[in-house]
């Protein structure tokens, strides 16, 4: 249960690339181009950060986490990068955030106390673990830091996870 601030429900919610999806499909072409970009400018860690946003967006996470690691390698004090980065390999590793992704998890914690993709994350890892009072610790400061305009689903889902945590602390 990975509870991401993704917008659209077809990135961490759907595994696998977009098939049939013609929005998806229509972006590949400006991907591939963003792509050959990069390559030619391999120090722009904004141009990498944006190409993996991208790839998360179609489903091709695999292509997303190199190129986190290239972003987060140029700009390493990113707490929204480095979440999303441990996000993108939680996706690919069949929604595992043990690990490496953790690690980026705290990295970004200790950067940005307060990102809420890093709190939630780190919620999901406390949860996984059966530490339930760290999970709604977590979780209540990831929702007291929620910008005004999120997604109401996304705020009743952190609110549901909330209450099974403190549910399963009895």
């Amino acid at each position: 249960l990975a509870i991401t601030e993704q917008p659209a429900p077809s990135l961490s919610a759907q595994g696998g690339s977009q098939e049939g999806d013609p929005f998806a499909a229509g972006l590949d072409p400006l991907i591939d181009r963003l792509k050959q970009k990069m390559e030619q400018n391999p120090g722009d860690g904004a141009g990498w950060a944006l190409l993996a946003r991208s790839y998360m967006g179609v489903g091709r996470y695999a292509e997303a986490a190199v190129a986190y690691e290239q972003a987060a390698n140029l700009i390493p004090n990113d707490a929204q990068l480095l979440a999303d980065y441990a996000d993108a390999m939680g996706v690919l590793h069949g929604r595992k955030l043990e690990g490496r992704p953790e690690a980026l998890i705290q990295r970004a914690l200790k950067i940005d106390p307060r990102n809420v993709k890093a709190l939630m994350l780190a919620g999901t890892v406390a949860f996984n673990r059966d530490n339930f009072a760290q999970a709604v610790k977590d979780w209540e400061l990831a929702r007291a830091n929620l910008p005004e305009n999120v997604d109401p689903e996304m705020t009743q889902q952190l609110v549901a996870a909330i209450e099974e945590a403190k549910s399963r602390l009895g």
